[in-house]
């Protein structure tokens, strides 16, 4: 017989587990846009505001982020994968923390040093989110949480850059870091709350 997938709300009101998941996974996605328009006034300022340094930004988080999924993926395969995403989010949090609270973003290689280490913790997050998902969605309800994901995060894109772009604007590139920070935080409390979720013993074994 055909699966037969729950709705997106229906998804979200029969399980509450779910929700409050995507809901930390939403806080981050926006907040992310925060700390990237940041970075990007950031980079700017300390290069002269040059187009190549501001680019900068994004090519070091994407060239840091692709040799790390492999090795953050099998992690997330032998451990925990609930504190494993609770720890990712504190510690970018502390990290992003210390950055604002130690004024250490008044050059380039500062904030590309930044980019890498919120990279690190986004890396540790992800494939431990996505291996989380089946403990807390049946096969029926996989397909709408994985689109609901995903949605997520082009919805929090347009969100994130708007209202970061508006809110930095008003405030200033500190205020708008400060708000990230916070984001991971209330993640990694939310993420907590959870049921525990790891690798089977199976799925853990060591090999032979």
């Amino acid at each position: 017989m055909p699966v037969t997938s729950p709705g997106y709300v229906e998804l979200l009101r029969s399980n509450r587990t779910f929700g409050r998941l995507w809901g930390s996974n939403m806080i981050l996605y926006i907040g992310d846009w925060f700390t990237v328009i940041a970075m990007f006034i950031l980079a700017g300022e300390a290069s002269n505001e040059s187009p190549l340094a501001i680019a900068g930004v994004l090519a070091v988080r994407s060239f840091a982020f692709a040799p790390l999924e492999p090795l953050t993926g099998m992690i997330a395969d032998r451990f925990s994968r609930k504190k494993l995403m609770v720890v990712a989010n504190t510690f970018s949090f502390v990290v992003l923390s210390c950055f604002i609270l130690m004024g250490l973003l008044d050059s380039l290689l500062s904030v590309y040093v930044l980019a890498v280490l919120l990279v690190i913790g986004r890396a540790l997050h992800d494939p431990s989110q996505s291996g989380y998902l089946p403990r807390v969605c049946d096969k029926e309800e996989l397909l709408t949480a994985n689109a609901l994901i995903s949605s997520g995060w082009s919805l929090a894109m347009g969100f994130g850059a708007l209202f970061g772009g508006i809110l930095i604007t008003l405030y200033g590139v500190e205020i708008g870091l400060m708000i990230d920070s916070l984001t991971f935080l209330v993640a990694a409390i939310v993420i907590s709350t959870l049921p525990e979720g790891g690798p089977d013993r199976d799925e853990s074994r060591e090999d032979g």
